[in-house]
């Protein structure tokens, strides 16, 4: 039988079984594929978020009276717009609206240069509301993007477990289709 863990509680819970799926995903390119998760750009989020969190209550909590209070205003509102605009930023191009990036050293180096290549691998799963369809996407560099439609109810037990060797044997064959187009 096939090895089964983390039970999801509602298996009609698009959010869950998203959330779940890619914990897997995650474990299972960290520890069989060598793949580090980068957290550099979840850090710049959450700094901006911070400072999100910051402008927003000042806006409302200032101690100046109100038609002083214009300017301080008028610098919150601004603030707001640049952080979230920041904020969209890095999800589009840092992470390509892509859910988990990873990082492997790659065997692939120049000889000439004695240059270090590092892989950037791109994932994303998404599940459409009406559908038990899971939608999985995995990208590397600069290459063309991986593309797989699973049933999730096939991977998914009776009894509300991910059965892990089925995603292995997922994420073992779009790994090697990127290395494929990496060579």
């Amino acid at each position: 039988m096939s090895e089964e863990i983390k039970q999801i509680m509602n298996k009609y819970d698009i959010h869950d079984v998203e959330k779940t799926f890619s914990q897997h995903i995650e474990t299972i390119l960290t520890t069989k594929h060598k793949f580090n998760k980068t957290n550099t750009v979840d850090y710049l989020s959450n700094v901006v978020r911070l400072f999100l969190s910051v402008v927003i209550p000042f806006s409302f909590f200032h101690k100046v009276p109100f038609p002083k209070d214009k300017s301080i205003i008028l610098v919150c509102v601004i603030l707001y717009y640049l952080l979230n605009g920041v904020l969209i930023l890095l999800q589009k191009f840092f992470l390509k609206n892509y859910e988990l990036t990873f990082t492997r050293y790659s065997p692939r180096n120049n000889k000439n240069l004695k240059i270090i290549v590092y892989d950037k691998l791109f994932y994303k799963a998404e599940l459409n509301l009406f559908s038990s369809i899971l939608e999985i996407y995995f990208k590397i560099n600069n290459c063309p993007e991986i593309h797989f439609s699973q049933d999730y109810s096939e991977i998914l037990s009776d009894n509300g477990y991910f059965e892990i060797d089925k995603i292995e044997s997922i994420v073992s064959r779009a790994v090697d289709q990127l290395d494929k187009k990496l060579n």
